[in-house]
């Protein structure tokens, strides 16, 4: 059995391997060149150098290999099992001969690209060398719920973007999700009466759409309280919904043509009566649902099990005392982005969901009481990307955090985006590639693309100002999916940038 499945995607590995290829090919040139230059003194420098550029393109291949544990197809599945998030960038090593460095770029949660640096000196000239590979771990495909992207982005794609839009037909837009051709969307709705006759006039909260099919609305679905985000996941959408009870939402869309509503559950403690009982940020990892709310009368912060999606339940809850606006897991750790003004990250261990404990956090900005709120996360590889409300030089929105070390995350770097909003924040974060797209409530600035390669000097690649703030996106293949949300029903759009 491999743990570790190797991509075909052509257009990712052939600039790589194009690449290779040509240094091979320019090598093999070279050498000619020196050996019609040296024919006199013997063809043995030829073929030593043709075996040092074999043995270092071999001796990366082993690098490669040698990063994960493979394993027989009758091996014990603890022999196979590797630390996906541990494969890393290595610092050079040095032998007597090859000078070597490992380079690991993370382009999605579930994907990686490893390249791999050969180095070496003969009678004073550099030769060099490297083997690019790009791979997954199935079992974090799984863990999410969904297919990864497989596509590199790249810096300059994005120095110049494109963008289409369609109607979304509802107002009050709250979250977006693309899964392959459809695309699901979430609005914060609430029914109304009819003074009239006393009827109840329902609205959708969650409407589905064909993208392939010339944007072809599939269905709609009222819950009966408006949907403040959700997280698809095997066929199902895990939301949060705008009510004092039953906050916790099951529906299934196996089915797109026919979502059904198939459970409801309130949060445990949660003081129906109290401030903010409204659930207010979702996060599906492997059968498990995480929910957190504002600051309220009970606990914030809440995990069901939802190995049967018809039949919820909730194992753990946390108090913390503050509003939880955005969380990433993964594996045993959950992170969390928080109003807390000296912790607006922090970092819980929930492989125990009965015994829930804070094991970390960050402090990004002053601890003053007036301190801007961590709005949004983004964890991919060993860093975690957050988004505050407005910032200043000194107290900037966007922020990168190492860790590597959970119980002791450091900072990586950070951004000043000039939002001029009073009120605007970073309402999205998705990463890529070392490309972070950033979504925000600004009515000026509601777009950025950073190039985050070098934490310590992000660059803004691009910016961009749509209609109206941009209040959620999802990035499928290369194409970001967003959302912008009006109370004015023809002015709420579906943007395509690519």
């Amino acid at each position: 059995m491999r743990l570790l499945k190797i991509l075909k995607n052509r257009a990712t590995l052939s600039r790589g391997f194009s690449t290779l290829e040509i240094l091979i090919a320019f090598a093999i040139v070279t050498l000619a060149l020196s050996a019609a230059a040296s024919v006199s003194f013997g063809a043995q420098s030829l073929v030593l150098d043709g075996e040092l550029y074999l043995g270092s393109i071999l001796r990366a291949e082993e690098v490669f290999e040698k990063t994960f544990i493979m394993s027989s197809e009758n091996a014990d599945e603890t022999q196979t099992a590797i630390n996906f998030n541990q494969i890393v960038s290595a610092k050079n090593k040095i032998d007597d001969f090859y000078n070597e460095k490992i380079e690991v770029l993370d382009i999605t949660p579930c994907i990686k690209k490893m390249l791999v640096f050969e180095k070496w000196l003969q009678e004073n000239t550099p030769h060099s060398t490297f083997f690019s590979q790009v791979f997954s771990y199935p079992a974090f495909v799984e863990k999410n719920g969904e297919a990864c992207s497989d596509r590199e982005l790249f810096p300059q794609d994005w120095e110049n973007y494109e963008n289409s839009s369609f109607s979304a037909e509802l107002e009050n837009i709250t979250d977006i999700d693309v899964v392959d051709d459809t695309v699901f969307i979430s609005a914060d709705i609430l029914d109304t009466v009819n003074v009239a006759d006393g009827s109840v006039i329902t609205h959708p909260d969650l409407v589905i759409f064909d993208i392939k099919t010339s944007n072809l609305k599939i269905s709609e679905l009222d819950v009966g309280a408006g949907i403040l985000a959700f997280d698809f996941a095997d066929g199902y959408v895990f939301a949060v919904a705008d009510a004092t009870t039953s906050q916790f939402v099951v529906i299934d869309v196996r089915d797109t043509a026919q979502p059904a509503l198939i459970a409801k559950r309130s949060l445990v403690l949660v003081n129906s009566e109290g401030s903010y009982p409204q659930g207010r940020s979702i996060k599906y990892f492997d059968s498990k649902v995480y929910i957190g709310t504002k600051e309220t009368a009970g606990p914030e912060f809440h995990i069901f099990d939802v190995t049967y999606p018809a039949n919820p339940i909730e194992i753990g809850f946390l108090e913390i005392t503050h509003n939880i606006n955005s969380i990433a897991v993964r594996d045993d750790i959950a992170y969390l982005a928080t109003s807390a003004n000296s912790k607006e990250l922090i970092i819980l261990d929930v492989k125990n969901p009965l015994a829930i404990s804070e094991m970390g956090s960050f402090n990004a900005g002053n601890s003053s009481p007036n301190d801007k709120d961590a709005t949004s996360i983004y964890l991919l590889g060993n860093t975690i990307y957050l988004g505050r409300k407005r910032g200043t030089v000194t107290n900037p929105e966007f922020y990168m955090i190492d860790v590597f070390m959970p119980s002791s995350p450091s900072l990586l770097g950070t951004s000043f985006l000039g939002l001029t909003g009073t009120a605007s924040n970073i309402s999205e974060i998705i990463v890529s590639s070392n490309i972070a797209f950033l979504a925000t409530t600004d009515s000026i600035k509601g777009w950025f693309v950073l190039d985050v390669s070098v934490p310590e000097n992000i660059k803004k690649i691009s910016t961009g100002t749509f209609a109206h703030p941009l209040s959620a996106f999802d990035m499928k293949n290369g194409v970001i999916y967003s959302v912008s949300s009006s109370d004015v029903l023809s002015e709420n759009k579906i943007y395509e940038i690519f």
